[in-house]
């Protein structure tokens, strides 16, 4: 399923937080119960003969709690408020707050990770989750960090090992292309990565990124997708005569 990419913005308007998927029980959705802003002194500039209230920058926190109530998760957000200004309906002028989004704990989750996903892998995924409004380029290094455990998962070499001494470790490129299956796609993966690297890594590419990754997770863990796999490979063996 195609990650809503209406649930992933890095702002919401007053009380209106998207009903962003719980972390923990990946069923419910998270609902704003709380939010609290404090502005800082220097930020308290109502003296000065040209204020307005767009001057005004506060920071906030806040709880949201998920719905599903055997789980009742909830999770902090933080980050800075700013005042905007806009008209209604008829056309009068009214303020309203913004809130940017610094950092989410613990993260929701962006996509649903298969029961069969190992430990070492899913563990990567899910601080990739946490970093996503916190760090963009640390949420691609993690999800790079989480295809190397999963060609781990895998088997698939890491050293050139000839005559009992190490060559050289293969690059991420070389192992992909040693595993071979869903290549294009970890390939994908692999230069999204690299943009966490280098800094340049924007949420719109992890959420890309994320989308694949389902993809590839599907494909190579899930009980169901292999045994979908292997029935239509029998029913074209066959031809449907059984």
């Amino acid at each position: 399923m195609a990650i809503d990419r209406r649930l992933w913005v890095d702002t919401f308007i007053d009380k209106q937080l998207p009903p962003l998927p719980c972390a923990t029980c990946a069923k419910g959705t998270l609902r704003l119960v709380d939010l609290h802003t404090a502005e800082p002194g220097y930020s308290n500039t109502r003296d000065h003969e040209d204020w307005e209230p767009s001057w005004i920058m506060e920071r906030f926190v806040a709880f949201a709690r998920c719905d599903v109530r055997e789980c009742g998760e909830v999770i902090c957000l933080t980050g800075s408020t700013t005042t905007q200004e806009g008209h209604d309906e008829e056309g009068e002028l009214h303020y309203y707050a913004q809130h940017q989004i610094a950092a989410v704990v613990p993260g929701p989750r962006i996509i649903q990770i298969p029961s069969e996903t190992p430990d070492t892998v899913g563990k990567e995924i899910a601080k990739a989750f946490e970093l996503f409004w916190l760090d963009p380029g640390g949420c691609a290094n993690r999800l790079r960090v989480s295809v190397e455990r999963l060609l781990d998962h895998f088997k698939v070499k890491k050293l050139d090992i000839q005559k009992g001494k190490k060559q050289r470790t293969y690059s991420l490129n070389d192992r992909i292309g040693m595993f071979k299956k869903e290549e294009d796609l970890l390939h994908a993966l692999r230069v999204i990565g690299n943009l966490g690297s280098h800094g340049t890594a924007t949420r719109r590419a992890l959420l890309d990124a994320f989308d694949i990754y389902h993809d590839v997770l599907q494909a190579l863990l899930s009980t169901r997708r292999v045994s979908i796999a292997a029935l239509a490979k029998k029913v074209r063996k066959t031809k449907g005569r059984y």
